[in-house]
């Protein structure tokens, strides 16, 4: 799967005439991190991928999976077919074979979080154990007295 995220970004901030402090404001970023993004260095959560996309008033799934800058160059900007995320409002995380991208960020959450309950299960068990090993403690001092 080829994401051109990095590619696009510096792509159209430039179409729109910004420079990275002006979309690192937008974003509540330092302009090193989008300088980072746009290398590659590093990558947005999916969230500020919406964020940046909803900036850009484009898909999600055109921000990481089709190369603006060559698709902007064949197509042209006034023929009819804009990208454009008003037009698109029903555009989810798609993968060019038309696969949910985020699935794989999906279940590694789903894991994430049954772990989290398995800790927190085991925690609860831990105190419900500490619990009423002090309650009979305090029965037993209660009884002796």
């Amino acid at each position: 799967m080829i994401n051109y995220f990095s590619k696009n970004l510096k792509f159209l901030r430039i179409k729109s005439g910004k420079n990275q402090t002006d979309i690192g404001l937008k974003l509540n970023k330092a302009h090193t991190t989008i300088g980072n993004w746009e290398k590659g260095i590093s990558e947005p959560n999916f969230n500020e991928i919406d964020v940046i996309a909803n900036l850009f008033e484009i898909p999600p799934g055109d921000l990481l999976y089709n190369n603006l800058e060559k698709r902007n160059a064949t197509e042209g900007e006034d023929n009819g077919k804009p990208i454009n995320r008003k037009e698109a409002k029903n555009e989810r995380f798609i993968d060019p074979e038309g696969n949910d991208a985020l699935l794989p960020l999906k279940e590694e959450i789903i894991e994430n979080l049954k772990s989290t309950i398995k800790d927190k299960n085991s925690i609860i068990s831990m105190l419900t154990a500490e619990n009423d090993r002090l309650k009979a403690e305090l029965q037993e001092r209660i009884q002796g007295s």
